[in-house]
């Protein structure tokens, strides 16, 4: 019998417990290869049909839903897909999702068997030796068996060892029959001669004879002996027979044996190809991650030499910003100094004016000159001081100035410090 499922089918969750996240990764993957098995479907890849049937079949990445699986496989087989074509022979065979057609299931295995398709190859060869869907026909399932078996289906090996065995036991059954038959042939003969003997001896027993007195007692004897010899090679040839007959049922016990390690291996092989297929869907689903990390990446380098580009643009800006503010600063600094320095003058003279008034009302009032020049050290001493603050003034607006100016370069190599850390970030990322 062919399997219930169609080939291909995407395994399920891995052995083992499952945890939500790991339930819901697999549905994430499935139905990312939902999504880029449909459009391709849509664009006509014949085995992207497949493959989206096989999603609708058994509900992976999308609601379960066998007619439109039919409707894939069918536009999928139309396409001369050979995987699509044993789907829907399996469907047809056994009935899933469309009216079971033998006949119609043979069409679609032959199909696909004649694009060396393993599997198809067996189906048709089990349709020839049941006479589902095709005319029964041994010689040809076996050309088929053999077909399948050379491709790698070990059931089919099985298959056509068997058929051989049966072939043997069959010949070698007839050619004992025959044997049987040509030794009862002989055996009736013989009983009839016996018989005709026996009747001759007795007539002459009646008539005064002994048959010791007949030439052809000799011939009797031959042929009595003759007889018991064929009664025992009947006797051989039965237990010949019969060995044969357990020999027989012990292929047959043995052939059960077989038939159950094929179903599990079968189970095993199909496990397999689910397995395959969600390693096929995790290799496509990486292979578009990894295309699209790809183009991220491509992004990221643009936008690096963008930053690089903006960076150098914004060094320059910061040397012209900076140059502009330094003689910015040089020019008002130069202005302030001025002022001050005019502001000096202006109160040196005043005080000059004033020492001189200073003196002219001291001469005045003590009329002694020792009286005038202590007046004068005094006014002379206040101007030093005031000279002194002044300069003092002067160099702590220098001092800000220089700080203000330190703080503002600063100020940008640290911008620049931290564009420059930001873009070996960017590149690290890429």
């Amino acid at each position: 019998q062919p399997p219930d499922t169609p080939a291909g089918s995407p395994a399920g969750p891995a052995d083992g417990p499952l945890t939500p996240k790991d339930t819901e990764e697999a549905q994430t993957k499935e139905k990312k290869a939902f999504d880029f098995w449909h459009k391709a479907a849509e664009q006509g890849h014949a085995e992207s049909m497949n493959n989206l049937a096989v999603c609708y079949f058994h509900g992976r990445g999308v609601q379960k839903n066998v007619q439109l699986a039919i409707k894939w496989w069918t536009a999928s087989a139309d396409l001369e897909y050979a995987e699509a074509q044993h789907n829907m022979g399996v469907c047809l065979f056994n009935g899933r999702g469309v009216s079971q057609d033998h006949t119609f299931a043979a069409a679609m295995f032959a199909r696909a068997a004649e694009q060396q398709h393993p599997d198809s190859t067996h189906m048709l060869a089990a349709c020839f030796q049941n006479g589902m869907g095709v005319p029964r026909d041994k010689a040809k399932a076996l050309e088929l068996y053999r077909r399948a078996a050379a491709m790698g289906v070990e059931e089919a090996h099985v298959k056509v060892q068997v058929f051989e065995d049966r072939a043997t036991r069959e010949t070698e059954i007839s050619q004992l029959g025959q044997r049987l038959e040509n030794i009862k042939d002989g055996f009736i003969q013989l009983q009839l001669e016996r018989s005709a003997t026996e009747e001759v001896t007795h007539a002459y027993k009646g008539a005064g004879f002994f048959l010791s007195n007949v030439k052809s007692e000799t011939p009797i004897r031959a042929r009595i002996e003759q007889a018991q010899k064929a009664e025992n090679e009947i006797r051989t040839l039965r237990n010949d027979v019969a060995q044969r007959e357990k020999e027989r049922q012990a292929l047959l016990s043995g052939h059960e044996d077989k038939m159950g390690e094929i179903e599990r291996l079968t189970e095993m092989v199909k496990e397999l190809k689910q397995e395959t297929f969600t390693q096929k869907s995790q290799i496509d689903t990486l292979t578009n991650e990894k295309a699209a990390l790809q183009a991220e990446a491509d992004r990221h380098k643009v936008r690096i030499k963008e930053l690089l580009s903006e960076v150098t643009e914004l060094r320059t800006v910061a040397d012209w910003a900076r140059n502009q503010r330094v003689d910015v600063l040089k020019q008002s600094l130069q202005a302030v100094i001025k002022t001050s320095m005019e502001e000096q003058n202006e109160r040196e003279k005043k005080l000059k004016h004033e020492i001189e008034q200073l003196r002219i009302r001291l001469g005045r009032a003590a009329g002694g000159v020792g009286a005038e020049m202590d007046a004068g050290d005094h006014a002379a001493l206040f101007l030093k001081q005031t000279r002194r603050d002044l300069f003092l003034q002067e160099v702590l607006l220098r001092k800000v100035l220089a700080g203000v100016r330190d703080q503002e370069f600063k100020d940008r190599i640290s911008e620049v410090h931290e564009m420059e850390q930001e873009t070996d970030a960017l590149e690290r990322l890429s």
